[in-house]
């Protein structure tokens, strides 16, 4: 991700896209699978991670902050990650009634904005930026800096949906 408001694409991406076009479907299909199953797990991961530290006692949690913020770290790199996938799943022509297009849209202008800020609060240390603190309250978790905050369960239900779209798109593909 660029600093900007925009997700810079990788460079190659586009000559990919016109070098998978010879690619038969099916084979790029699977690539696809094998690309969301990878960072719908490592999302579901690092999630797991993260709420881990809700059932940790006051004392632990402490202690477990700069884990959290790392594990949050990786979860944002995920979700970017599994953004990518299904744009690269829509690219591909996996997206035949634009169920996945919509999907992405919607992911995009209710996530993108906060992926970025918490990338950037993550990324640059050397801004003067208070760092990044877990908000603990019940069963909630969040994650503030100066200027935003972000709740991992919405984040985690939202890149859920996504990876669960692109699986539904693509599995009649498969067969």
């Amino acid at each position: 991700m660029s600093d900007t408001n925009a997700v810079s694409a990788d460079p190659n991406q586009d000559a990919a896209a016109r070098t998978l076009a010879s690619v038969p479907l099916r084979q790029r299909v699977a690539q696809i699978r094998y690309d969301v199953n990878w960072q719908g797990t490592a999302v579901r991961m690092q999630y797991e991670r993260l709420v881990a530290h809700l059932n940790l006692p006051f004392e632990d949690r402490v202690w477990a902050h700069m884990r959290a913020v790392a594990d949050l770290d990786f979860l944002v790199i995920s979700v970017h990650r599994l953004l990518h996938v299904a744009e690269r799943a829509r690219t591909f022509g996996c997206d035949t009634d634009g169920e996945l297009k919509q999907a992405i849209k919607l992911f995009r202008s209710q996530w993108l904005p906060q992926l970025i800020e918490v990338r950037n609060a993550l990324e640059h240390l050397d801004q003067g930026a208070a760092g990044i603190v877990p908000v603990q309250g019940g069963s909630t978790m969040s994650f503030a800096w100066r200027g935003g905050q972000v709740d991992v369960h919405k984040l985690f239900k939202a890149a859920d949906k996504l990876c669960k779209t692109i699986c539904g798109i693509i599995e009649p593909l498969e067969s």
